[in-house]
């Protein structure tokens, strides 16, 4: 388990990382986020960031560099059956990006 701090920490990066402007820092917050996440075995809030990761990537123009985390994130959320979050992967990645 995982405590608050570290909880509350990893979601610093995050929100961060959403708040920044485009670039490497941003990138950079989003992948150590992930990690983060990857490290303690929250594998929920681990594909929650990849979406908005790809989300970010996206909108910059990075539909290539996206697709890896949409075909993760969508893993995850299909096998905890987080239904709206497999929703809203689908109404965010365009079907070339689907995987």
């Amino acid at each position: 388990m995982f405590s608050a701090r570290a909880f509350a920490d990893i979601g610093e990066q995050r929100f961060r990382a959403r708040l920044a402007p485009a670039g490497p820092e941003a990138d950079g917050l989003f992948k150590s986020a992930t990690g983060l996440f990857r490290e303690i075995g929250a594998p929920f809030y681990q594909a929650c960031i990849l979406l908005e990761h790809a989300e970010w990537l996206m909108a910059n123009g990075r539909t290539d560099d996206a697709a890896p985390l949409i075909s993760e994130a969508r893993e995850t959320f299909e096998r905890l059956k987080a239904n709206p979050w497999l929703e809203r992967l689908d109404a965010a990645a365009p079907s070339r990006v689907r995987t």
